[in-house]
């Protein structure tokens, strides 16, 4: 009973959005490396989508979606970097 009380307080604390996001994040760690065309561009689809869009998921994504999201946008990111070093 214990478990099950937890896991529904859990449930509860959680917002929409806050699930939304982590089963963005669930479905594009999965897609990755997919070779059903399909699922291909479904997660191309997301790693081409503006990093203002993305950026609520990076902390769930797994270290290879970071890097596809991060050479997606590979000029966003060198411009970036540049613009810090000065």
């Amino acid at each position: 009973m214990s478990i099950v009380n937890e896991e529904e307080k859990i449930a509860e604390e959680l917002s929409i959005e806050e699930v939304t996001v982590k089963l963005i994040a669930i479905g594009v760690n999965s897609c990755q490396g997919s070779y059903d065309q399909v699922t291909k561009e479904l997660a191309n689809s997301f790693f081409n989508l503006p990093l203002k869009d993305t950026a609520a998921t990076w902390d769930y994504l797994n270290e290879r979606s970071r890097l596809q999201l991060i050479d997606s946008h590979y000029a966003l990111f060198k411009e970036w970097i540049n613009e810090s070093s000065k």
